[in-house]
């Protein structure tokens, strides 16, 4: 009888350890650019951000980069490695040169970016990301 429980106890614990204690499932990344145009012309200093559609039992990595002279962003997961996760992301963006005047303050000028591109909703662009590393994604701003 001791036996027969020792056996169904190293049994169990071997069922455990292949089971995978090992943490969260590793992410699906892939190599992404984003070239961003406002009117046609490339736009620096553009924080772009890859925030993933997946439910909330998936974990979530979101990327982001930030454009250089010719509009290009190369971006990186925020777990470190390069590039955002395969699937259905939102693009959010930020324009980092932006003009914020003092509080009660008008504007000088006209903000580069629709109000559409720096709020997550509804309306914020959408992109795919695949396996086969499908870019650069063109983000054209009239």
């Amino acid at each position: 009888m001791r036996r027969r429980m020792l056996l169904c106890l190293a049994g169990a614990a071997v069922a455990v350890s292949l089971g995978g204690c090992g943490g969260p499932a590793p992410v699906k990344l892939a190599p992404v650019e984003a070239v961003v145009k406002i009117n046609g012309q490339p736009a620096a200093d553009i924080l772009v951000q890859f925030l993933p559609d997946v439910s909330s039992a998936e974990p979530a990595v979101t990327a982001t980069g930030t454009t250089d002279a010719s509009g290009k962003a190369v971006l990186m997961a925020s777990n470190g490695q390069p590039g955002a996760m395969v699937g259905t992301n939102k693009v959010v963006l930020a324009d980092l040169n932006e003009e914020r005047p003092p509080q009660g303050k008008p504007l000088t000028r006209k903000p580069r970016l629709p109000s559409h591109y720096m709020v997550l909703g509804a309306q914020s662009p959408e992109v795919l990301v695949r396996q086969d590393g499908n870019t650069p994604f063109e983000i054209a701003i009239q």
